[in-house]
């Protein structure tokens, strides 16, 4: 599993860290609100050029990729301890 976040996204990459092509109008990319959960709250996400049930996450099936998993959960994000953030005045 991965650390706890308000909003995460996930999405193959190239070599230079862009996006996958998939030669379709879906994106190579997911999003945390929009997968379905395990009942324990965990993620499950299949990766392929061929549609899978759940979490399907597309790629074109050639070539070198990587999966760039990116957190966004600070604390002015989660408005925890946002009285201690001190703003430029």
């Amino acid at each position: 599993g991965f650390p706890t976040a308000r909003f995460w996204t996930l999405y193959a990459a190239d070599q230079s860290l862009g996006v996958v092509e998939t030669g379709k109008s879906r994106l190579a990319a997911l999003q945390s609100y929009e997968v379905l959960r395990q009942p324990d709250n965990s993620v499950i996400i299949s990766v392929g050029h061929h549609p899978m049930p759940g979490n399907w996450l597309l790629t074109d099936g050639s070539g070198r990729m990587y999966f760039v998993l990116t957190f966004y959960d600070t604390p002015i994000a989660s408005s925890t301890g946002l009285s201690d953030v001190s703003l430029p005045i």
